[in-house]
């Protein structure tokens, strides 16, 4: 793995093995320059991250009813948004940032990162119907934040506008306004069960 030294925990949650594999946050914040285009892009990638990490860390501190990895959240927040040097937020093809993100912690053999990247895509996931029905151009099938983890990074994600940590309330009406109203209702559920483990 070069430079990436994996550091491995597994854990247990409702009766499945997880393994979580992460790395240092500076070796992070040099995988992501490793992959970004120029410095105005990282530079702009990166400040989003942090924002999103210091979101993720805040949600994660409150929650007191399940076992959460931070250290695991503090890495991946700064990787979620890997993909978005070919697909920035003003491209025709945002959507596939997450599937892109994915395929590189894949090739740097970081696979629970991957799966972070592919799974917030979206504001709360991706179903397969949705991809097909709008022809984007990624593998066809359901894209969601499955374990605790994930879904504090993706509501995290939602939540913070570029660099301003925002209210479930904007984010839910942003996407019901620029998206659609499914999505929106999708952003409030996960908001919902985040809040459940406080």
């Amino acid at each position: 793995k070069g430079a990436f030294t994996p550091l491995i925990k597994t854990k247990k949650y409702f009766n499945k093995t997880r393994i979580l594999v992460t790395m240092n946050e500076e070796d992070a914040i040099k995988l992501l320059k490793k992959y970004s285009k120029d410095v105005d892009s990282f530079e702009a990638v990166l400040a989003h991250s942090k924002a999103v990490q210091k979101n993720a860390l805040e949600i994660a501190d409150k929650i007191t009813k399940i076992t959460i990895n931070k250290e695991f959240i503090k890495i991946a927040s700064i990787l979620h948004d890997i993909g978005r040097f070919n697909h920035p937020p003003w491209s025709d093809t945002v959507i596939q940032h997450g599937v892109e993100g994915e395929a590189i912690m894949r090739k740097e053999g970081f696979p629970e990162i991957a799966r972070v990247c592919a799974r917030h895509a979206g504001g709360a996931g991706i179903s397969k119907e949705e991809i097909i029905k709008n022809k984007f151009s990624m593998p066809a099938k359901d894209y969601f934040p499955e374990t605790p983890e994930e879904k504090i990074i993706a509501l995290a994600d939602v939540t913070t506008a570029n660099t301003e940590k925002t209210t479930i309330k904007v984010a839910v009406e942003r996407y019901k306004k620029e998206v659609s109203e499914k999505l929106a209702k999708r952003i409030q559920k996960l908001y919902d069960e985040v809040e459940s483990w406080k």
